[in-house]
């Protein structure tokens, strides 16, 4: 059994000194939700069977609108590195999931799979619309990440 992992950090947010809520209720700004809508289009080339999401709200908004499209619920999760691997495989343990996150989560889960897995990881990339693309079957995996195109 393979789990299928692409995982992408949010869309264009408003921005952090000009927002004066909480740091985690930031929302996506207009272009981030058109960037949301794109992403989508890229991302539904197979099915999803799963999407996951840190709670803060721009990574929500920013898998919402796959979410919408194969009528699947968010799964928000707390986790991080091996961790949240572990429960999205407990998830879909043979299957596809989608997961956005924050640029603090994504470099050093990649530097934490490429090492226990022993393959390269990927160039560190945190711009919008790259995604980081995982497969692993419980013990071992792979790793690769590609630009979708839609960043600003």
């Amino acid at each position: 059994m393979t789990l299928t992992l692409d995982i992408f950090i949010h869309l264009e947010a408003v921005d952090r000194n000009a927002w004066q809520g909480l740091p985690d209720d930031r929302p996506l700004t207009d272009i981030g939700a058109e960037q949301a809508d794109r992403v989508t289009d890229a991302l539904n080339t197979a099915r999803v069977d799963a999407i996951f999401s840190s709670p803060v709200l721009r990574c929500r908004q920013s898998v919402e609108p796959l979410a919408i499209l194969h009528r699947l619920p968010i799964e928000v999760t707390l986790l991080t590195g091996f961790a949240l691997l572990q429960e999205v495989y407990a998830a879909v343990p043979n299957g596809r999931a989608v997961l956005c996150t924050t640029g603090d989560v994504v470099p050093p889960l990649m530097a934490t799979l490429s090492e226990a897995w022993g393959v390269p990881v990927p160039p560190r990339d945190t711009r919008r619309g790259v995604v980081f693309s995982l497969t692993y079957d419980g013990s071992t995996g792979t790793l690769s990440s590609r630009d979708l195109g839609v960043g600003s």
